[in-house]
């Protein structure tokens, strides 16, 4: 049986480091995880909340004209699970606790379409879509990278609008240019 001497070993072991972080970064934790579940490392599998951004939930925030079933099916239809979802229509979005967005990378995409005006979680700023564009433009600096993306869905005049069509092709825009996955 063949075996390493120490140098090779510690080689080994940072050449590992180095796929491990460019796998994080990359937010292709489902890949380590098969790794060490190959190394008999289940323990580490089990582990809750670690973050894996491209499979992140995607928020969608404000009057739809698609609910939240269709959106569910739409999800569906991408390859989305619909755990991934967090809808909020535009009566939920008065009352919402936007400060859960902010600063949490479990949160990929956020959409936004009509808020109201007047909503809790605005802070300062002129709207809640303002306010969180901020915040989360500051975490993602902080982070050293784009970990959540803001995107206000609009009709092709520029008015915030969500409708199943516009949903869709925003989904599938982020699903070929790598920025989510899908799960299925």
């Amino acid at each position: 049986m063949k075996t390493l001497d120490v140098d090779d070993i510690e080689r080994f072991i940072e050449e590992i480091k180095i796929k491990i972080y460019d796998c994080n970064r990359m937010g292709e934790l489902d890949r380590i995880e098969r790794i060490a579940k190959e190394l008999d490392l289940d323990d580490w599998c089990e582990h809750e909340g670690q973050n894996v951004y491209h499979g992140g939930k995607i928020a969608i925030i404000g009057a739809s004209m698609a609910s939240r079933g269709e959106c569910i099916s739409i999800f569906k239809g991408c390859g989305i699970n619909k755990d991934r979802l967090e809808y909020c229509d535009f009566n939920q979005s008065k009352t919402y606790y936007y400060d859960k967005l902010i600063n949490n990378a479990a949160f990929r995409v956020i959409m936004f379409g009509p808020v109201p005006h007047s909503t809790t979680g605005k802070g300062k700023e002129l709207s809640v879509i303002s306010a969180v564009e901020k915040d989360v433009a500051d975490f993602n600096k902080e982070q050293g990278e784009e970990v959540t993306k803001v995107i206000r869905l609009t009709d092709k005049a520029g008015t915030l609008k969500i409708t199943s069509k516009g949903l869709k092709n925003k989904l599938k825009e982020l699903i070929e240019t790598g920025y989510i996955t899908t799960d299925f």
